[in-house]
């Protein structure tokens, strides 16, 4: 397999040439997804509990990973020097019972992990716990301020506990028409094991400045609205803490989007490289079999 080095200037030169038309087909998917949001949001404040909110939620969140799977095809085709059109967004949409299958398991993970990070992290932090959730419009500012917090935490277990596990199967899926979804997802896992901490150095590289960059202004972001927001009384406070968030949010929008583009376009030249690995080994596992014969 190729070093690291070689295989990030690829990802470098394949952003570099096509993050005009990433850019756009990302916000094509924010915006799809923000549509989507209020749906789930709505179903949940009217339904509460009951099944049919949980269904519609997992059904929004599916079509929203849905989304998210057909920008990395188009990805994918950029760095493959594929054709690539914007509509390779909604690709998954015309492969509903594979593709479905595994937003829906991406879906249920990001939805279970959110419910038990929210509630473990209320009880906890909240001075009367989950008993003082009967209070909703007292206890609002504080449930604010930590959702920031909780939705960090709940992206970061969902990315090493569902996705990164099955990290390749989208590829798996379409490089194989063939096979079912069940059948990608034992693939991917087997192809990224024992590769898993240099895939995950790899990324991070990818990443690099644009992700740190992130990652540093959603800390500040946290930062003060956890502990900063007793001083907002204050006129001249407030105006600093409009201006530093401000700041902030373009900041780590514009460094974890563009980090995403690149890890996203490094996820498919790490998996083109395993694949290009092991095709020798199969033809001469084939040749000796056929000389056995």
């Amino acid at each position: 397999m190729e070093c690291n080095k070689v295989l990030l200037d690829s990802v470098n030169k394949t952003v570099q040439k096509n993050m005009g038309k990433a850019i756009i087909a990302l916000l094509v998917v924010i915006i799809c997804t923000s549509v989507i949001a209020p749906v789930a949001l709505v179903s949940a404040m009217v339904g509460g509990a009951s099944f049919f909110s949980v269904l519609m939620l997992l059904l929004c969140v599916s079509v929203s990973c849905m989304l998210f799977l057909g920008f990395a095809i188009l990805l994918s085709r950029f760095y493959r020097n594929q054709q690539a059109v914007l509509g390779y967004i909604f690709v998954p949409f015309k492969d509903i019972k594979r593709m479905g299958s595994v937003a829906l398991l991406f879906s249920a993970g990001i939805t279970i992990i959110s419910l038990i990070v929210t509630v473990v992290g209320m009880s906890v932090y909240l001075p009367e716990g989950l008993a003082g959730l009967k209070d909703i419009e007292n206890i609002l500012p504080s449930l604010m301020k930590i959702m920031p917090l909780l939705s960090v935490i709940c992206i970061l277990i969902f990315i090493f506990l569902v996705v990164f596990p099955n990290i390749f199967v989208w590829l798996v899926l379409i490089d194989n028409p063939e096979i079912s979804a069940f059948e990608a997802l034992k693939e991917s896992f087997l192809l990224a094991k024992g590769k898993r901490i240099r895939l995950l150095g790899f990324l991070l590289q990818c990443g690099g400045w644009w992700l740190l960059a992130g990652c540093l202004a959603l800390a500040v972001t946290i930062c003060f609205a956890l502990f900063f927001t007793p001083l907002l009384a204050n006129e001249f406070a407030n105006s600093v803490f409009s201006f530093v968030s401000l700041l902030c949010d373009g900041i780590y929008f514009i460094g974890l989007y563009t980090a995403v583009i690149k890890i996203i376009t490094g996820v498919v030249a790490f998996y083109d490289e395993l694949k290009s690995d092991l095709e020798p080994k199969q033809e001469k596992s084939e040749e000796i079999y056929l000389l056995e014969e």
